[in-house]
């Protein structure tokens, strides 16, 4: 019986020809890294929308925000679906709708009391959805550092780690994703009582509709709906005694009036432990302490960056704190795209 041979391209191509190709670029590039170097660190910038910092290069700050006029409303954790309108979230809309595509995107998990598990499994999906996001960057506060670096995953990675320790979550979201494919675009009615169909609008899977490819109200319809799924009410009120509260996977949002009723989401707060067990092996912590990288000769900081195996690298102060990210594919991809650009110059030199 003949046997196939199949070749995994990819992997040999990364196990077999990376040295080579870092070996040709430290050796036949030398002068030109310096420069590139220096450009590529002078570039690390970020900005900041719905309370997540965006790393890449040269893009305009903008300043975070959660919700609206009312502090007690705040998307990671103590919104009721209730309150997803236009009057609370009108600036986080306009940022989905407005703030450049992003590929990173940062997380502050605090204490631990910053971020539900439910608002970190919806947001990945809207940011990804919305905005190209490819992967989060955690950070924390410990040992009185802000800001400290955790350690970064990719949004699919996330998205599924909670989905299976929280198996409702993605019930809840396919019930909710299932309520917008119904055709219609919930409270924006046309002539004739018809509303426009949602649509995916992109290879991101940004939702919009037949009229407007850029609303993003379906995408906030979509984040109402998951909440409305997975809070009491409007869903049947979890079964809460004898059960501890803080060991029944529900929390109790905080009241904005003495006399409202008592709101309960089916989540439980995250901090940086329990995200680093929920993805193992698929957080990568791998990071460079800024003031050594700088005290390397342009050279070594090549060398150093490179060295480093995950596609992102941190850039951190004497204690760990966050001060930016690298993308370690897209500086090789600098240099080899120069030492083809130098190779085909030189040849056409000659001729």
């Amino acid at each position: 019986m003949e046997k196939k041979v199949i070749f995994d391209v990819a992997a040999m191509l990364g196990a077999f020809l990376w040295p080579v190709v870092l070996l040709i670029v430290l050796l036949l590039y030398r002068k030109e890294i310096p420069k590139l170097t220096e450009a590529v660190l002078r570039r690390v910038n970020k900005f900041a929308f719905a309370g997540i910092e965006v790393q890449l290069a040269e893009v305009k700050t903008i300043e975070p925000a959660w919700g609206g006029p009312s502090s007690s409303v705040d998307l990671r954790h103590q919104a009721r679906s209730t309150e997803i309108n236009d009057s609370y979230v009108a600036t986080f809309i306009t940022q989905l709708r407005d703030a450049p595509m992003a590929e990173v995107a940062e997380v502050n998990l605090g204490q631990g009391q910053d971020w539900l598990s439910s608002r970190l499994y919806i947001m990945a999906i809207l940011f990804a959805r919305y905005k190209g996001v490819e992967a989060l960057v955690f950070l924390d506060t410990a040992m009185g550092r802000t800001r400290r670096y955790v350690g970064w995953a990719g949004v699919d990675k996330i998205r599924w780690a909670l989905a299976h320790q929280y198996p409702w979550f993605e019930a809840a979201y396919a019930s909710a994703y299932h309520k917008l494919q119904g055709a219609t675009v919930p409270g924006q009615n046309l002539a004739g009582g018809q509303r426009p169909s949602v649509r995916v609008t992109n290879r991101y899977g940004r939702m919009g509709t037949v009229y407007d490819p850029t609303d993003v109200r379906p995408g906030i319809d979509l984040l109402q709906e998951f909440l409305s799924e997975i809070q009491s009410p409007p869903q049947p009120p979890p079964v809460l005694q004898p059960i501890n509260l803080a060991e029944s996977e529900w929390v109790q949002l905080e009241r904005k009036e003495p006399h409202d009723v008592d709101t309960y989401e089916h989540a439980e707060w995250i901090d940086s432990n329990d995200v680093a067990e929920l993805l193992g092996d698929d957080l990568y912590h791998a990071s460079i302490r800024e003031g050594q990288l700088k005290a390397l000769s342009p050279t070594k900081q090549y060398e150093a960056i490179l060295s480093k195996s995950d596609q992102y690298i941190a850039l951190v102060d004497e204690v760990g704190r966050f001060k930016g990210l690298l993308n370690r594919c897209a500086i090789l991809g600098q240099a080899v795209t120069q030492l083809v650009d130098g190779h085909d110059t030189s040849s056409r030199e000659k001729h």
